[in-house]
């Protein structure tokens, strides 16, 4: 965990008590090309979509800030990754 007050970290996101490093193996649904919204009203089905196909076969973390995600669909993944290979390993969502 790294604190606000450790300035020589930039945060990428945060929740209120926990701050987190920019990270390339982290993808978060709710900033860019996603902006998921998590506000409960929009619905958030295509941004966590994306994100998800973004990130499989890529051990890559989807993290999904503090909110309530409105998902009006399935979420798919296959066993292929973005770039079209074999995908390897588990996802657990």
């Amino acid at each position: 965990m790294v604190k606000a007050s450790e300035p020589a970290l930039e945060t990428q996101w945060k929740t209120p008590d926990i701050f987190f490093p920019a990270c390339d193996a982290v993808v978060v649904v709710t900033q860019p090309p996603y902006n998921a919204k998590g506000d409960g009203k929009s619905d958030d089905t295509d941004a966590i979509q994306r994100a998800v196909f973004d990130a499989m076969g890529l051990h890559k973390i989807i993290y999904l800030p503090a909110g309530t995600y409105l998902v009006s669909k399935t979420i798919n993944w296959s066993k292929k990754n973005s770039a079209g290979d074999d995908a390897w390993g588990k996802n657990i969502l």
